[in-house]
């Protein structure tokens, strides 16, 4: 069961809630981004040992999705398989069972229909299904992932994340690119 809550501060959490309290904001993007970024997402929280997993529903838009703390595991046929901690999650036309093994703490991207391609050449692959893509983002924009990961806040992560889809669609600025 999913209970949501106001901003929640779990830095001095010494156990796990009796149920998952969660605490999801969504972002609007960046005028200069919104053809390709619906929003910004981020959920934090910690699961209870054994707490079941939810489904997520179609919405037609593929996301990338940054974790910063426990994998996810997803329902595959039918076992779970953890999930990658940095990933594209291809569009689902079904809904797709997920839940934390613990500690949640994501930030995440919602493309437009066809903003994931920026991540993918094939996007049909992923359909109802998810690829690991920290090679990729290593290889094309690792300065800007860096600066995701070690963002102080969440204000700096969402503005660290916004370059980073910058970067991968070609508008940013290539002063910190490396040779």
């Amino acid at each position: 069961m999913w209970r949501i809550d106001g901003p929640m501060d779990w830095t001095n959490a010494t156990h796990a809630p009796d149920i998952w309290v969660m605490d999801y904001q969504e972002f609007e993007p960046a005028a200069d981004l919104r053809r390709y970024v619906r929003c910004i997402w981020s959920l934090r929280g910690t699961a209870r040992a054994g707490e079941e997993a939810d489904p997520v529903f179609p919405d037609g838009c593929p996301e990338l999705i940054i974790n910063f703390a426990d994998p996810f595991r997803a329902r595959v046929g039918d076992a779970f398989v953890e999930q990658p901690l940095t990933m594209l999650v291809g569009q689902i036309t079904q809904p797709l069972v997920v839940g934390p093994t613990y500690a949640a703490d994501i930030l995440a991207i919602r493309f437009e229909p066809f903003g994931g391609a920026v991540l993918s050449d094939n996007m049909a692959s992923i359909t109802n299904t998810w690829r690991d893509v920290e090679p990729l983002l290593m290889e094309r924009c690792a300065f800007q992932l860096s600066a995701v990961r070690s963002a102080a806040s969440y204000e700096f992560r969402v503005s660290a994340i916004e370059d980073l889809v910058r970067t991968l669609i070609g508008l940013a600025d290539d002063s910190h690119a490396t040779v």
